[in-house]
């Protein structure tokens, strides 16, 4: 069994996933989100693609800080 867990299903062919690591992904696979509820886990054989989502720093904010 998978540890990615799905947060979001974004369309049939694309799902929004977390893993036990903490690390959030978008999935796309050929009806990867098909008849899928938030909460169930993906198969790694049905995963075409994985894109890792990764927090964006803003350099406004990183400045703003460091001048407090």
């Amino acid at each position: 069994m998978s540890d990615r867990k799905i947060n979001q299903i974004l369309s049939h062919n694309t799902v929004i996933v977390s893993s036990s690591t903490g690390t959030k992904s978008i999935l796309f696979g050929r009806g990867i989100g098909y008849m899928k509820k938030p909460g169930m886990f993906v198969e790694q054989a049905d995963i075409a693609e994985e894109y890792l989502l990764l927090p964006v720093y803003h350099a406004s904010n990183v400045m703003m800080k460091s001048c407090v």
